[in-house]
């Protein structure tokens, strides 16, 4: 593990999908109803943007906030890993109140 763990809320992360797995998104709903754990999810904060960017976890974030849960076990890395640039990146960001399930 190179990041860090935290907890984030999740109303603080963006998404770089607008639609997610309705199936693999309901099986988490379950897991996550039955008190079960499930893995943390990975972002990188860019420190150009001030934004925590999911890299891995769409679906865990989805089906969390759907429950009403309001933050999220995370490991959190810094962009250069990613090579970041400090530009804005070419491709749209979502909160997860705009992504659906299909």
């Amino acid at each position: 593990m190179k990041g860090k763990l935290a907890t984030l809320r999740i109303d603080d992360l963006l998404l770089d999908q607008e639609v997610v797995n309705k199936k693999k998104v309901g099986r988490l709903v379950k897991k996550l109803s039955e008190k079960k754990s499930i893995k943390a999810i990975r972002v990188f904060y860019c420190v150009h943007e001030a934004m925590y960017n999911i890299v891995d976890g769409h679906h865990r974030v989805f089906a969390a906030y759907n429950l009403g849960i309001t933050s999220i076990l995370s490991i959190v890395e810094p962009c250069y890993t990613y090579e970041c640039t400090g530009n804005t990146p070419d491709w749209d960001f979502f909160h997860v109140r705009n992504v659906r399930a299909a």
